[in-house]
């Protein structure tokens, strides 16, 4: 038996920090957009203070923003000094609803602490906005066309998504053109991640079979975008494709598919978790699998992965006692060991270090959001020297 959402929710607001990032990373993997997600993290920052809730500040950047939130952002962002916590509230700002964001634009040009490529990039998204359907799709297009040659550190990628994101929202897009792209072999640049991105925005079941294929290649983008795609449609269609192959492909495959399986939260994965873990015989994949199965909160799953626990498991990849301690508690299940298994989290979950801070704000140099754009509004992704290589 699973979960619901609605049971998973008060576990956002838990004192112990672990359980509300267990919590939060159930709603973040699948791409939710329940309204009420982030108001429950900025909640949490007030009680906890920011720092403490760095894991559920990044989901939120993807949460669905509201008027109210938004304001919540913009009021709380003058008086914020970190500046990882900064990059977080600039970015739920940018990803807020373009609704929202035509409406309070004005008040968003006021604002203490806003990044210098944050305004410009809401501007340019409301810009996209009022263009026609057909023009979006031919500059989405061109737009490939002009950075053919270009690897990733050399080209704005995000408008790109910028104009994926403004296509999803209409009812008059040209679905044959994406099908066509996504299944013709002469279609292998950046056209094809960013229909991708769009499939998989529409729920387009149709190409469930041609996004597990990407699955197949070595091309580490296409293969990222692909899994956001299958985890966007979200069904058992994509679960029981996944089912089927599963024992025939490498390695680098049955580890994405396990994280697809734990991010569909349907009775085909529980299924699936059920058949696959006892006859995987890698350990790093079975501990995946049990790992994701943690964050399916399935109840079939406390048997078989405490037996895993017991046998022994990949640790470089999981830390299985964790994750077990906080699907257990979040549905309700006591187990004898879970009070040592508190006491060994509790002493090993501190605030972050100085270092780590250190280390994710030098991560983040590279958001697009966080530095100035130049005169050219389409070939300003990152900064120069950035790394990233374009698909073969």
């Amino acid at each position: 038996m699973l979960v619901t959402g609605q049971q998973v929710k008060p576990f956002l607001y838990h004192q112990q920090n672990f359980l509300r990032n267990h919590a939060v990373g159930y709603f973040a993997g699948s791409f939710s957009r329940d309204p009420d997600l982030a108001p429950a993290v900025l909640e949490c920052c007030r009680t906890y203070g920011e720092i403490s809730n760095l894991e559920l500040l990044a989901a939120a950047v993807n949460f669905t923003q509201t008027e109210l939130t938004l304001r919540s952002v913009l009021d709380r962002l003058p008086h914020v000094s970190d500046a990882v916590v900064i990059r977080y509230y600039n970015n739920m700002i940018v990803n807020a609803d373009i609704n929202v964001l035509i409406h309070m634009a004005p008040g968003i040009r006021k604002v203490t602490n806003m990044a210098p490529g944050c305004i410009p990039k809401i501007k340019r998204r409301i810009d996209l906005f009022s263009w026609p359907t057909n023009k979006l799709m031919n500059e989405l297009l061109a737009f490939c066309h002009r950075n053919k040659d270009r690897n990733l550190g050399e080209m704005d990628y995000t408008y790109g998504k910028d104009i994926v994101k403004t296509l999803q929202t209409r009812d008059d897009l040209p679905l044959d053109t994406i099908l066509t792209i996504l299944t013709d072999e002469k279609y292998r640049d950046y056209e094809e991640l960013y229909m991708i991105m769009l499939a998989g925005g529409l729920k387009m079941t149709v190409v469930v079979p041609v996004l597990i294929d990407n699955l197949r290649c070595n091309e580490e983008m296409l293969a990222e975008e692909s899994i956001n795609a299958l985890t966007r449609i979200g069904n058992d269609v994509v679960v029981r494709g996944i089912q089927r192959c599963f024992f025939n492909e490498h390695w680098d495959f049955r580890f994405a598919a396990a994280s697809l399986l734990g991010n569909i939260k349907s009775q085909g994965s529980e299924q699936a978790f059920l058949e696959l873990l006892p006859r995987e015989t890698d350990l790093s994949v079975q501990t995946m699998l049990a790992y994701e199965w943690c964050n399916l909160l399935s109840d079939q799953c406390v048997s078989p992965i405490m037996e895993l626990i017991h046998s022994g498991y990949d640790s470089d990849f999981a830390n299985l006692e964790e994750s077990l301690y906080c699907a257990c508690m979040i549905m309700g299940i006591r187990l004898p060991v879970m009070e040592e298994w508190e006491k060994q989290i509790t002493k090993r979950k501190k605030e972050p270090s100085d270092e780590l801070l250190r280390i994710m704000n030098l991560i983040m140099q590279d958001d697009p959001v966080m530095w100035p754009p130049g005169d050219n509004m389409v070939n300003t992704g990152r900064p120069p020297g950035g790394k990233g290589k374009k698909p073969k």
